[in-house]
């Protein structure tokens, strides 16, 4: 188990350009949750003593991003196309995209 709390600060945005409707979202992340953790594990199934150690470091900042634009086709189906990134974390960087279809009836 973790206890986590992230505060968030940035900055979001959309546009409406006739169908289209460009939007980008960057956000700088915290940590506010203990970094001094431990991890126990102990066998359950015979009697046996507990091991504890430390717990691997969790990265205390990082930005995040999020670009994208959706297009309206009519009035019930739009598409929608984005890209997003985590960075700045000495632990992980993650990149990736996102396509989508919204029908409304």
């Amino acid at each position: 188990m973790r206890n986590s709390a992230v505060t968030q600060l940035g900055w979001r945005g959309s546009v409406a350009l006739g169908d289209w409707r460009p939007f980008a979202e960057v956000a700088w992340n915290h940590e506010l949750g203990g970094h001094d953790r431990t991890v126990t594990a102990s066998i359950t199934s015979i009697a046996a003593p507990a091991y504890t150690a430390a717990a691997v470091p969790v990265a205390a900042d990082w930005a995040s991003a999020l670009v994208g634009v959706s297009y309206r086709l009519n009035t019930q189906v739009m598409l929608r196309t984005a890209g997003f990134a985590t960075v700045w974390n000495p632990q992980t960087a993650s990149y990736g995209g996102e396509l989508g279809v919204s029908i409304s009836f």
